[in-house]
């Protein structure tokens, strides 16, 4: 858990649906260095059931370049 930062900041966290459902959200972030090429950043982000964590709705990710963050 973080503390001293806002929730919404918090990589790992409980949220309530617009359907009123928790829901867990996971952040990851990882650096990678393709062969030949410059580093770059993976993030992904994965919605699960709170209550059932094992349920997974979602998981997205998406490359960034050091020139677009």
């Amino acid at each position: 858990m973080c503390s001293g930062v806002p929730n919404e900041c918090n990589p790992s966290r409980t949220a309530t649906g617009a359907d009123k459902r928790q829901y867990r959200i996971d952040t990851y972030i990882l650096a990678q260095t393709p062969t030949g090429g410059r580093a770059v950043k993976v993030v992904t982000v994965v919605i699960r059931d709170a209550q059932t964590l094992a349920r997974t709705y979602v998981r997205q990710a998406s490359t960034f370049d050091q020139s677009t963050g």
